[in-house]
């Protein structure tokens, strides 16, 4: 069992393997020939050769059995590395050994070996003398047969041992390297072996933990929700699972996900109680951040997708499915292109790679809503790769009123322009009824009016000197004591009608006008 002879064989070096096997026969005089068998095939061999037509079955692990061929004795061994803990099922080691140079140092008689008669050596092998013995020749094949049982009795104890602390280092090893905090309690009250991980937890080693009362080693208060959850599952022998909030050694709070199992023997009794606990104190906050995060995403005012790299939508916030019409379920799985019919949402290919070159963008385009309205977005795309996938994640904003907003400043704009334009043309009027025609032109461009008329006073009555659009047969003098032109003058303010057809001291002269506005101008 030597690791290098191990590692030669696995990895067919077949000149090392050789050497190896020609320094055991130098060492060992009592092997003849010794042979490694890879597949039921030679693989490499040193001293005599020999043939055996049936081999007895290699188990694996640390086997070996002695067997013998007529009168030649062999050993068969399974392959392994020097601590036992690797070993290939096909390859295997024979020897066979020198039985003459053996027997010489215990008899000078001949001798015959067998399987059926004789003096029994291992299992399945016997001794028989071919001349009468001597008392000497019994003792000396006596103390063989005792010193082979002792040998042999000797060497399954120290294998068996060797398995138990080999086995025994690997489990401390697998509970202490193991984030996990492992241990168990013997009672409801009583701790029994704890892993480095739990003892480290605590701020203490695991020996002072060991053996000890719950009380001695945790607060009270945990200590008695301790004995409680024990006794549960002593109780009704059923595994518990469940978070508790806990105190490390730092005076930090943790939480933790703890399991507690029932260990029952084959009389259905618990012999104890073992627990593990996971510290998913972080695991825990991320997910309260994602919850928020996940809060503010869906109740944003905004529009937010997530967007795979062909344009299928993941997700869509209550704001995107409440301004396009979907449901969640009915807007996840829709392409880009069928809520924005624009060239770049059409062409996904293009629009993706350009993306994913500068990382985002912003332009604006039109959403189509499931009923066909549509109306103008503000587009904000952003790349981003995560766990070895890449997405977009894209913020849309309704501006409709902004759209509005910049159509008003528009018109504004305008009309300031015409004001000055009609200031200036009213400085340029020689007569006063050309200062009447210019207000009325900038009244219809600027204020828009599908009717205006200018009424002077003139005794008693008001004289329209100016008109727009009026009707032919409208009259062109008004008495001051009646209609709305009359109380404006009369008690100079302005006065907004919604309807004339409807207002008492509106003067009807026609079924045609409705809302209407009449201002004062001057020292009226």
């Amino acid at each position: 069992h030597r690791d290098p002879f191990y590692e030669a064989v696995m990895q067919n070096d077949n000149d090392f393997t050789n050497h190896y096997l020609m320094e055991m026969l130098a060492s060992n005089m009592h092997i003849k020939g010794v042979a490694v068998f890879y597949n039921d095939e030679v693989f490499a061999s040193a001293g005599e050769k020999f043939e055996i037509a049936v081999t007895p079955t290699v188990e694996g692990g640390d086997y070996s059995e002695i067997f013998s061929v007529g009168k030649d004795l062999f050993a068969i061994s399974a392959f392994t590395n020097n601590a036992g803990s690797e070993s290939s099922k096909n390859v295997y080691v024979i020897m066979e050994l020198d039985l003459e140079g053996i027997m010489r140092l215990l008899t000078r008689e001949g001798y015959k070996l067998g399987n059926e008669k004789g003096s029994p050596v291992l299992a399945g092998i016997f001794v028989s003398l071919e001349r009468r013995w001597l008392p000497a020749n019994y003792a000396a094949i006596a103390f063989v047969f005792l010193l082979t049982f002792v040998f042999t009795a000797t060497i399954k104890r120290m294998t068996g041992k060797k398995f138990l602390v080999r086995r025994n280092r690997e489990m401390s090893l697998l509970l202490d390297k193991i984030p996990t905090l492992i241990w168990y309690f013997r009672d409801p009250e009583t701790f029994g072996i704890v892993n480095k991980s739990f003892a480290e937890f605590l701020g203490m080693r695991p020996e002072e933990i060991e053996g000890k009362n719950v009380y001695e080693i945790l607060s009270e208060e945990e200590a008695k929700k301790c004995v409680e959850s024990n006794k549960e599952v002593f109780s009704r022998k059923t595994k518990l699972a469940f978070e508790q909030n806990s105190e490390n050694s730092n005076g930090e709070l943790r939480i933790l996900e703890i399991t507690k199992t029932p260990d029952i023997d084959e009389f259905g009794n618990i012999e104890s109680v073992v627990c593990s606990a996971n510290d998913v104190t972080e695991e825990r906050e991320a997910l309260r951040r994602i919850k928020v995060i996940q809060f503010g995403l869906d109740n944003a005012n905004d529009e937010a997708f997530w967007i795979a790299p062909d344009g299928t939508i993941l997700y869509a916030n209550s704001a995107a499915c409440k301004n396009l019409g979907y449901t969640k379920a009915e807007i996840s799985g829709l392409k880009v292109n069928d809520l924005d019919k624009s060239m770049e949402a059409m062409d996904r290919r293009v629009s993706w790679d350009r993306l994913k070159s500068k990382g985002r963008d912003t332009f604006e385009a039109y959403h189509v809503s499931k009923d066909g309205s549509v109306f103008p977005v503000e587009i904000n795309r952003n790349y981003f790769r995560y766990d070895e996938s890449e997405y977009e994640f894209t913020f849309a904003r309704d501006i409709s009123e902004h759209m509005r907003s910049l159509e008003i400043l528009e018109r504004d704009r305008f009309r300031i322009e015409r004001l000055h334009d009609a200031a200036l043309n009213l400085e340029r009027c020689g007569t006063l009824q050309d200062v009447y025609d210019s207000v009325i032109e900038a009244a219809k461009e600027i204020l828009e009016f599908d009717i205006c008329f200018i009424c002077v006073s003139e005794e008693d009555n008001l004289v329209i000197k100016a008109s727009s659009n009026l009707n032919p047969r409208d009259p062109i003098v008004m008495p001051k004591d009646v209609g709305i032109v009359g109380k404006t003058f009369r008690e100079k303010k302005p006065y907004i009608i919604d309807d004339i057809q409807e207002s008492p001291n509106a003067l009807k002269t026609n079924s045609l006008y409705h809302a209407g506005l009449s201002l004062p101008v001057g020292d009226v």
